[in-house]
């Protein structure tokens, strides 16, 4: 009645949130990976993150990473950093001040 359809209304873009086991990941890799979002893994101040823009339809990356295949500058989330940028972010990782060292000695 009424025009209704036998047919489920189609679902939202669903997100899936993959946790990251710290054992298995990647160094540079977030916690959480977004498969909703471009695979591309970013620089995000020498930590490594996940671009934050959509991927085009059929692909795992932006626009902006499939340009050139700018993707394999810092590589994929869900893959290995490539080893040129992985000299990169380990010349880059944050020092621990001598304060920070005693305090992780400790615990």
């Amino acid at each position: 009645p009424g025009g209704s359809s036998d047919r489920p209304p189609p679902a939202p873009r669903e997100r899936a949130m993959l946790p990251t086991s710290p054992a298995s990941s990647p160094p540079y890799t977030p916690a959480v990976l977004n498969t909703s979002l471009c695979l591309a893994r970013t620089w995000n101040n020498a930590k490594g993150g996940q671009c934050g823009r959509s991927p085009l339809e059929g692909t795992s990356f932006c626009r902006g990473h499939l340009s050139l295949d700018r993707w394999r500058i810092h590589g994929r989330v869900d893959g290995p950093v490539p080893a040129e940028k992985l000299v990169e972010f380990e010349k880059a990782k944050p020092k621990a001040s001598p304060k920070m060292r005693a305090i992780i000695r400790v615990e």
